[in-house]
């Protein structure tokens, strides 16, 4: 998705997978936010949400 011109978001709740995989995904040269967040909590689903807005 990325050689498509996507950009990715990406949710966890573990900061070390989220550093890895973005650093992955904007090495290809793609387009990227890592949020760190729990899903199954309003608040945090929330954050991510208005972090790319």
């Amino acid at each position: 998705m990325v050689e498509a011109g996507a950009f990715v978001v990406l949710t966890g709740r573990g900061q070390e997978a989220l550093t890895r995989v973005e650093a992955k995904i904007a090495a290809m040269g793609g387009k990227v936010v890592a949020v760190q967040a729990d899903s199954s909590s309003v608040e945090d689903s929330k954050k991510w949400v208005f972090s790319i807005l």
